[in-house]
């Protein structure tokens, strides 16, 4: 029975060398009942994969689809692995989907799918960097592996900064002795794609300055290309610092 399901994955990788996409429902009716749930996880994992990377956007497709087009039920283990290969996958070689976009579209299945991905951002590895620099020196950095968020502190701390992680954020709190002019609330960095980033100035009241773009007001956000170093100004020689990833 594994020899069978074997090689009908191994056709189906096979399948995908040639100059057009094959039909993933073709290779679906081929998976025996017995040992469906494995067998299924992997043909879709490969057909994400492929579609993900081929030039034609219009032929991706997310859990969604494929579990409209699957014989058998899928069970939830089984959903939410194909799920964190996706969320892998779109970071790799598409839309850089968020952990919370994900959550929300799949409420039934967030407590798996946050306990698993970590694998999976693991695996992916090159991740935007974003460096806290006071005066030339490096004073904290983290991963753009999800949202950066980044203001002043609610109370004075002795630290000069703080870094907290939630499932879907880092958050960079400033004491008020780094820059007492920036908001609580001031910074949102986030990959749109991968080589491209968001920053939206979530202050009310305060203007941002970026390295060659000039201000950015209150309420306003950009994209930029990440192909090369990205500067927010913090004020004093204080800059937030996003480094493209390595290639």
């Amino acid at each position: 029975m594994m020899c069978d399901i074997d090689a009908i994955l191994d056709d189906f990788e096979e399948a995908w060398t040639q100059s057009e996409p094959p039909c993933f429902e073709e290779f679906e009716s081929r998976l025996p009942e017995e040992g469906y749930q494995s067998a299924v996880s992997d043909l879709i994992q490969i057909d994400l994969e492929h579609r993900w990377k081929w030039p034609d956007a219009g032929l991706r497709m997310t859990l969604t689809d494929y579990l409209q087009r699957c014989r058998f039920p899928v069970s939830e283990t089984t959903q939410t692995g194909v799920l964190c290969r996706e969320y892998g996958i779109r970071n790799r070689w598409g839309d850089c989907i968020s952990r919370r976009e994900i959550c929300r579209k799949y409420p039934s299945l967030e407590s798996g799918f946050l306990r698993d991905v970590e694998g999976e951002i693991r695996d992916i590895a090159r991740w935007p960097q974003i460096s806290l620099m006071s005066t030339g020196k490096l004073l904290a950095q983290v991963p753009l592996d999800r949202a950066i968020l980044a203001g002043r502190a609610q109370n004075n701390k002795e630290q000069p900064y703080t870094v907290e992680t939630s499932p879907f954020a880092h958050r960079l709190h400033l004491c008020d002795m780094m820059d007492a002019s920036l908001s609580r609330n001031q910074i949102t960095v986030t990959l749109v794609t991968p080589g491209i980033i968001r920053i939206a100035n979530s202050s009310r009241n305060r203007a941002l300055s970026v390295r060659g773009r000039g201000p950015l007001s209150p309420g306003s956000e950009f994209t930029v290309e990440l192909k090369r170093t990205v500067a927010i100004s913090l004020g004093s020689g204080r800059y937030l610092m996003i480094e493209p990833a390595a290639t």
